[in-house]
């Protein structure tokens, strides 16, 4: 009888050991998926702090881009009536060239229609001091 009840103790004592290594293993598998289901977690909250912070700075820099569009049509706006303007202020300028150049011809016609006049009256006195 002693060599059964070595026997049942060897028996028992590997069946606890096999159910003990059974248990130990389950509940470390099922710490490690606790485990990578926090890490996990952790992980998507990150994610997601990540992309609402990425969505916050595209709003940011629509927001922005609209008010540079905004600037930018008024610049254009500015540079448009500063165009036209300049436009207006090179044509008055043609006319008033073109109105003084044409006074400047008549000025000159008139000088040199006043020389040959001189020029023939130069001749009158020459002739008349000849004379006397």
């Amino acid at each position: 009888m002693n060599n059964e009840n070595i026997v049942i103790a060897l028996v028992t004592g590997v069946l606890t050991w096999l159910a003990t290594r059974t248990k130990s293993h389950y509940d470390f598998r099922a710490k490690k998926a606790e485990s990578d289901s926090s890490t996990e977690g952790i992980y998507v909250q990150n994610m997601e702090m990540i992309l609402k912070e990425y969505k916050e700075q595209v709003s940011a820099f629509r927001t922005e881009v609209r008010a540079l569009k905004d600037e930018n049509k008024d610049i254009r706006k500015q540079l448009e009536e500063l165009k036209s303007e300049r436009s207006e202020i090179i044509e008055e300028f043609n006319k008033e060239r073109t109105y003084y150049e044409r006074e400047l011809e008549l000025k000159d016609e008139i000088i040199d229609e006043l020389n040959v006049q001189l020029a023939e009256k130069d001749e009158i006195i020459e002739e008349l001091r000849s004379e006397v």
